[in-house]
């Protein structure tokens, strides 16, 4: 056991608080005598008897016991009350000794529960001390492992987060709080707690952290080179990909168990925790990718803590990110990854992360019922990217009233503000392809009006161009199938009049739907001129020249006529 040797007693022996010294009693003379000899033990026995042991006896007595080794009654001592005021400054000095002695002593045996408490009480007396912030430190590094074998794990969080906080950069922290939120949350889920949520929101953020926490793995990779060799890049690559998806695993075991029991509404909300953990993943690997294309052009700027915004909000950085926004937008940062981080933080994303997942029903039920009132700009531009996608699912399960319907519904979202291009692109790709299976079944009447439903939605040149096409191989179909029938005035001709003025009305460069329509006015001209008319035979001539001027037929019949 250490002992105080360097302890002596200070001023004169029964010091009292007035101006001048009272007499002392015997044995505390004594006392004092036999400490400056540096024989405590006798001075111990002289002091056994004294009543009271208050005041400077009692300051005698902690002297001695702390020169014999017996700390903890010896701080018991000289915090007494009734010091004299001559003696109080000695009297601190010589506690603040003993302290720093008790806290090394409690270490040196692993007490590291008591070590904290004998440094509580030494901070009390100089808060400032370098010495004590050091062992405050050293401390701090396994008072967590203390805290949860003493079954405190409340205070081994709250020792970490404060730790993580002053240096988001050391993984140490980060790793603990990863498993420490893991196991709890799991203890708890598994007791039915409903705490059990914010214990794995502490695990999300910091499992998400650990996997991008390029010092944690850093570490690993050092640490195993030492032992087993280097780790090649595609099993490191593995292994973060094997933890980043183990505690998705978990929450989908308890998730898939709840269901099977009926229990839906613990089932949602494991499914709502699994959300988050994708979003915070998402938004990492946001984050991550415009710090590495910042980096890469060598930009300065305030390096952000290692995971996504869930953590991002947790540390209280969230205006960092923001700052870190606003300098990508004038670099040559990826455009994708500069809207994804816009997407972080906007609100919304948790709608977004659905969006990203392909799960846009879900996406529009959160929107619809998270959005009331005037509807944000961000969140009208998710709703319409939600409803595009809905729709694109459901014209691939052939549900394609259902998918125009939903169309409709963001075409008008998307006439409030941007989004537009992004309806009309679908819109061309659903009607081109549910044009193509109706004429591929010979539906060409349907195929048309399909079309243009879909131009009702709004102005779409391609779709027009296609519409264009279908009326033409409509019209060569009619004509086809009439043979021998087909004559200027019976009903098949006049049904492919009609069809091709539709055709070039919709789109009058339609260079095929032109040729055939400068035909049909060619086929009149004939039966007019046979029939006597060569001047209504001309009108029909220049009629066709002005719908197809480069026709060779149509240059034949013109010479003919003597035009040119």
């Amino acid at each position: 056991m250490a002992t105080m040797s360097a302890l002596q007693p200070q001023g004169g022996a029964g010091q009292s608080s007035g101006r001048a010294p009272r007499r002392p009693p015997g044995q505390e003379l004594a006392a004092f005598c036999l400490l400056k000899l540096g024989r405590p033990q006798e001075a111990l026995a002289r002091l056994e008897g004294e009543p009271g042991q208050q005041g400077y006896a009692a300051y005698l007595r902690g002297l001695a016991l702390a020169n014999l080794g017996r700390l903890d009654e010896a701080v018991g001592c000289l915090r007494q009350p009734g010091l004299p005021a001559a003696l109080a400054q000695a009297s601190r000095q010589d506690l603040l000794t003993l302290l720093r002695l008790q806290v090394r002593a409690r270490l040196a045996a692993q007490d590291y529960l008591g070590a904290s408490e004998a440094l509580g009480q030494a901070l009390e007396v100089a808060p400032q001390d370098q010495e004590l912030l050091r062992l405050q430190a050293e401390l701090g590094q396994r008072m967590p492992v203390v805290f949860l074998h003493s079954g405190r794990r409340p205070q081994a969080q709250q020792t970490w987060e404060a730790a993580q906080r002053q240096d988001p950069a050391n993984p140490e922290p980060t790793h603990c709080l990863a498993l420490c939120y893991y196991w709890q949350a799991r203890q708890l889920e598994e007791a039915g707690d409903q705490a059990a949520g914010q214990a794995w929101r502490g695990a999300i953020r910091n499992w998400v952290a650990l996997v991008h926490h390029q010092g944690f793995w850093q570490g690993l990779v050092q640490g195993r080179a030492g032992i087993y060799g280097e780790l090649p890049e595609a099993e490191l690559t593995a292994l973060r990909e094997r933890l980043r998806d183990d505690l998705g695993r978990e929450l989908a075991r308890f998730q898939n168990q709840y269901q099977d029991q009926g229990r839906r509404d613990q089932a949602s909300r494991l499914s709502g925790l699994a959300l988050e953990l994708s979003a915070e993943i998402r938004s990492a690997e946001a984050l991550q990718h415009v710090v590495r294309s910042l980096a890469r052009q060598g930009v300065q700027f305030r390096q952000p803590p290692p995971g996504g915004f869930m953590m991002v909000e947790h540390l209280g950085l969230s205006q960092d990110l923001q700052g870190l926004l606003n300098l990508v937008q004038t670099t040559q940062t990826n455009l994708e990854s500069t809207e994804d981080l816009n997407w972080c933080l906007t609100g919304y994303l948790l709608p977004w992360t659905l969006l990203r997942e392909g799960r846009h029903l879900e996406a529009l039920q959160m929107l619809e019922s998270t959005v009331s009132g005037p509807m944000p700009e961000p969140a009208r531009r998710l709703m319409v990217m939600a409803q595009v996608g809905q729709a694109e699912r459901l014209a691939k399960a052939n549900e394609v009233e259902q998918a125009l319907e939903t169309l409709e519904k963001a075409a008008k979202l998307a006439a409030e503000g941007s989004g537009g291009e992004m309806v009309r692109g679908t819109l061309e790709k659903i009607a081109i392809r549910e044009a193509n299976r109706l004429q591929g079944q010979g539906q060409f009447d349907q195929a048309c009006q399909f079309l243009e439903r879909c131009l009702k939605l709004g102005h779409n040149k391609r779709l027009k161009e296609y519409l264009s096409e279908a009326l033409n191989r409509k019209a060569n179909k009619v004509a086809g199938d009439a043979k021998d029938r087909f004559k200027v005035g019976t009903t098949e001709f006049k049904e492919v009049e009609r069809l091709l003025d539709r055709a070039l009305e919709a789109d009058p460069n339609n260079n095929a739907a032109a040729e055939n329509k400068a035909c049909m006015l060619l086929m009149q001209a004939a039966e007019v001129a046979q029939a006597g008319n060569p001047n209504r035979a001309i009108e029909y001539i220049k009629r066709a020249h002005s719908v197809a001027p480069n026709s060779p037929q149509v240059k034949q019949f013109m010479a003919a006529a003597g035009l040119r």
